[in-house]
């Protein structure tokens, strides 16, 4: 695995949870909640967009938490090493950031 295929999972982790929100049947707390609110289909338009919002910007910061890139909690800085189940580096310093951006950010 290498920083792409990392991020890109991570990717996939947040587009399944976007759409476990919006899913009218699902059983999820979040998706309960929203469908408490009987929003018309323009708020759910909105609120959806201010979600995956919401979500990019937690998973961005999160792997440049993990690559050293950003404060983590009370000011933590520190970067991390991943390794895969083949004990191969994921990433080299920096690669995050790059994956993170191009992946959660454009």
């Amino acid at each position: 695995m290498n920083a792409h295929e990392f991020v890109n999972e991570w990717k996939n982790e947040k587009e399944k949870m976007l759409q476990t929100y919006q899913d009218i049947l699902s059983e999820s707390l979040v998706s309960s909640k929203i469908n408490e609110l009987n929003l018309d289909d323009n708020k759910k338009i909105i609120l959806n967009d201010i979600l995956n919002d919401i979500l990019n910007d937690v998973f961005y910061t999160f792997l440049l938490g993990l690559d050293g890139s950003t404060n983590v909690g009370n000011g933590m800085q520190e970067t991390f090493k991943i390794y895969d189940s083949s004990n191969n580096l994921v990433a080299k310093e920096g690669e995050l950031e790059v994956e993170a951006f191009e992946q959660f950010m454009t």
